[in-house]
């Protein structure tokens, strides 16, 4: 049974099952047949790592098969070794998993043959989340939980609990059983904060990492069943399970309308049934019609004040038969003053949503006021019903709802079914919008060929973290063009950090200022905190990528004489490179590595001389090869560093060169170049020991590869950039990496942000014409963070053109729905800044959106009033 689990935004027919008031995410019946899960590990290939995958029918704990898993784990690596079951699914395609609503996973396993030998293995549960990446090939969170000794087990049905919550400090934590972390251990670094609603898979893991003997294994045969979502997390207005039996339920409509009620068990989110209503509007009445169920509890529900929506889920079967003419309304009773106010939500979509497919409708539970007539931003109270009262909505005195089915138009009967299921709250309220204090004592201090930037955090903020920026020009705003950035997101208490200082090929003096901000928990920034004055010192001289082919009858062919007037970039453990944790490389002998790189209009061109006492291709999995990794962002990179490979406009990639391909490992493989080809050369030497590669990749290729943008070098472009070369000595098992990034600890795969940088040629800006010394960079595109922000009631929004295009800038809902057009037409290339006015929306949060030809940028925005 593919995809069998629930999304946030739709639900496929007959990709879930659900029962007993828990939303069952996998029942485990044809997983292996379906081919759900994709196989990851360590030693894959050798016959001392396996999974055999079966829909075992001989012993399930629900349903009619489990998923047996006959699994051994070779430990390869220094610290043990892992198999790993993931299943993940593009969330354009298929929505994202929403496991918001429930406190808790619960999994049903059985050890046929526990592990082997005992007290070796951990579980871990991993959950793949993309609030602020793609969600597609890799680019997504990894957040873990782990728990000691389940495949010790001795046979039987046991259930494992996990909490849906993150543990304290969950940040490059290790994972433990109270909840989730993100140690870093794998996915792309994002925003670091689990969003239980943009989940984009799961992962089953068997991991040996007791220090195991190398070349040692761990056998076991676990089964697994019914995974589900347990323990309501918001108040919950209605399961919908029992209406036809439901006292607290009645129907009041004009005229003649009705609403037949039933029990749907067949066709449901989450309990034992959903409610099946068959509605028809009688229209008598000038204003036109309406039908209503009404649910009138014996007492007032559980507080709906700390979430920020009401779900409610639905599915048409029969859309209403006059399109156009009716609306769904949603009431809230509200009883604080001992009187009955009754504050009305509509939608105008949802009677006619015609896709036959279970939909989420997120009501926001916004405070409209006393008199406006309802729509699709929150609550209004418009006085055609109950009392006054005090004039607001309050959110913990709420005692009943009502589901309005209304027409529009005098005269009409309008008609048609739907099912409702699972009306509870949603979403935590934000309720802190207070930025931190800015840190203090901010200085920096010249080293050798590094500034030591220090600063003091502020007080009783111990979950912040901290920005640092620098630029040639006094910082007053650090989303200006101009202003680069150090490094991201360091946790509280780190108030040091060197900013590692380079210059295209010779050593150059340059000054530079700073500024440093705080984000606490939830999100809001500090004011910058800069420095007055610039800090001067030199900055250490680094290759370049050259702007001419190595020679104009280039041939991949091993003869490297050609590369004589490029520049080379040096790795070698002489040199105090960096040498990845957990791995050994021991003197230069073992591995060091001269690479060069040029660049023309058509091609990179690329070079290894690579020394190496062993020669070892023999490993199954690509990184574990002897192989140079070359990482690469094919644009000029100013600002923040992408926080996942990016594709389009600013595309990232990750070559590996192999022997027997190179491809691109971020794009799950995809071969660019194979030995065959003229292009491609991959040999060991003939005298020394190690190897040699050459290759001239075609910069149409990458854009082809990937989807993006082609590639027209300038000199000038700074370039994202950093080696890492693996090292195997025998036995199919990488035991090192040397890398050209310091902050690479076997992470460039994951994230840009642990890469450094270079150059196009010889210069460090790009020049247009005749040079501005006040102005010597060219234009991108680029949407900058509003200032204020948190903003009553105006903010300023700044954006960069490349060229003259034409240009929307608009204001969206969390709905969805367009507030504001701000800009609507053609501009110059350039910097651009405007200011926006909300005096007229309500306090909440907004997203601009700006499209400028095929670029298109989305940032949020909190209006407080």
């Amino acid at each position: 049974m593919r995809g069998k689990f629930l999304t946030a935004a739709t639900l496929v027919l007959g990709l879930i099952w659900l029962a007993q008031a828990q939303i069952v995410v996998n029942e485990f019946e044809t997983a292996a047949a379906d081919s759900f899960f994709d196989l990851l590990g360590t030693g894959l290939g050798s016959p001392k790592a396996f999974m055999n995958l079966t829909d075992d029918p001989s012993n399930p704990f629900s349903g009619q098969h489990a998923l047996k898993t006959d699994w051994q784990i070779y430990a390869t690596e220094p610290w043990g070794g892992f198999l790993q079951l993931i299943h993940t699914a593009d969330p354009s395609v298929n929505g994202y998993l929403d496991f918001s609503s429930h406190k808790f996973l619960k999994v049903r396993f059985y050890n046929e043959a526990p592990a082997d030998p005992a007290g070796t293995t951990v579980m871990r549960f991993k959950l793949h989340e993309a609030s602020s990446t793609s969600g597609v090939g890799g680019d997504w969170e990894d957040w873990y939980f782990e728990t000691p000794g389940l495949y010790d087990i001795a046979p039987g049905w046991n259930e494992l609990l996990i909490p849906l919550k993150e543990i304290p400090n969950a940040v490059g934590t290790p994972p433990n059983n109270q909840g989730f972390s993100i140690p870093g251990w794998s996915g792309v670094p994002g925003d670091q904060k689990l969003d239980l609603t943009k989940v984009v898979g799961y992962s089953l893991e068997y991991v040996a990492t007791t220090n195991p003997p190398p070349d040692s294994t761990v056998h076991g045969i676990t089964l697994w069943d019914r995974l589900e979502l347990v323990g309501d997390r918001y108040t919950v207005l209605h399961h919908f399970d029992n209406i036809t039996s439901d006292t607290n339920v009645s129907v009041v409509g004009s005229g003649t309308g009705s609403i037949t009620f039933s029990d749907n068990m067949q066709d449901l989110i989450e309990g034992t049934a959903a409610v099946q209503c068959d509605y028809m509007i009688d229209a008598t009445e000038p204003f036109g019609g309406f039908v209503n169920m009404i649910v009138t509890p014996d007492s007032f529900f559980a507080s709906l004040a700390g979430n920020s929506h009401l779900k409610l889920w639905y599915k048409v079967l029969s859309p209403a038969s006059i399109p156009g003419n009716t609306v769904m309304r949603v009431e809230l009773h509200d009883w604080s003053d001992g009187v009955q106010e009754v504050w009305y939500y509509e939608n105008s979509r949802v009677l006619e949503d015609a896709t036959g497919e279970w939909q989420s409708l997120l009501i926001p539970l916004q405070d409209r006021g006393f008199g406006p007539p309802p729509d699709s931003t929150g609550f209004s109270n418009p006085g055609w019903v109950g009392d006054p009262g005090n004039g607001k909505l309050d959110f913990d005195k709420i005692k009943g709802f009502a589901i309005d089915f209304v027409a529009l138009n005098q005269g009409t009967q309008t008609s048609g079914s739907i099912l409702f299921d699972y009306l509870a709250g949603h979403g935590k309220r934000p309720t802190d919008l207070i930025p931190p204090a800015p840190p203090t004592f901010l200085q920096a201090a010249p080293g050798n060929q590094y500034n030591l930037i220090t600063w003091v955090d502020p007080p009783n903020e111990p979950n912040s973290t901290y920005d640092v920026y620098y630029s040639k020009d006094p910082i007053t705003d650090v989303n200006a063009p101009g202003v680069e950035v150090v490094w991201l997101d360091l946790p509280y208490g780190t108030q040091s950090f060197e900013h590692l200082l380079f210059s295209p090929l010779g050593d150059s003096t340059y000054s530079y200022y700073y500024a440093v901000t705080a984000t606490d928990s939830v999100g809001n920034v500090s004011q910058p905190t800069v420095t007055a004055n610039p800090t001067t010192n030199t900055a250490k001289g680094i290759p370049t990528i050259s702007l001419n082919a190595p020679s104009t009858t280039f041939a991949a062919d091993g003869d490297l004489s050609e590369w004589t007037n490029v520049i080379p970039f040096q790795m070698a453990p002489s040199l105090g490179s960096h040498i990845v944790s957990n791995t050994s490389i021991t003197d230069d002998n073992d591995l060091s590595v001269t690479a060069y790189l040029a660049m023309d209009q058509t091609y990179l061109y690329v070079a290894f001389d690579v020394t190496d006492d062993v020669i070892d291709t023999s490993a199954v999995n690509t990184w574990e090869k002897d192989s140079p990794d070359l990482f690469i962002g094919l644009y000029d990179w100013h600002g923040a560093p992408h926080g996942g490979y990016e594709r389009g406009s600013e595309p990232d990639y990750h070559l590996r060169f192999n022997q027997n391909a190179l491809i691109i490992d971020n794009l799950g493989g995809f071969t660019l170049l194979q030995p065959s080809s003229a292009d491609y050369y991959w040999k060991p030497k003939l005298l020394l020991p190690g190897y040699i590669i050459e290759a001239r990749i075609p910069l149409q290729a990458f854009a082809d590869a990937g989807g993006d943008d082609l590639f027209s070098p300038v000199e000038g472009m700074r370039i994202p950039l950093d080696f890492a070369i693996n090292d195997a000595d025998g036995g199919g098992v990488r035991q090192g990496i040397l890398t050209w990034s310091p902050y690479n600890d076997d992470t460039s795969w994951q994230s840009p942000k642990y890469w450094l940088y270079t150059w196009l040629g010889q210069k460090d800006h790009v020049v247009t014409g005749i040079e501005d010394p006040l102005q010597a960079g060219v234009y991108t595109y680029k949407l900058v963070q509003n200032y204020p922000n948190p903003f009553n009631p105006t903010t300023t929004i700044q954006y960069s053109l490349a060229q003259r295009s034409q240009v929307t800038l608009e204001v969206f809902n969390t709905l969805g729905q367009r507030v504001a057009t701000l800009v609507n037409g053609f501009q110059s290339a350039g910097n651009h800044s405007i200011q926006f006015d909300a005096s007229s929306l309500a306090s909440g949060i907004y997203f601009y959106v700006l499209n400028a030809g095929d670029f298109h940028s989305v940032k949020k925005m909190v209006l407080l009033k």
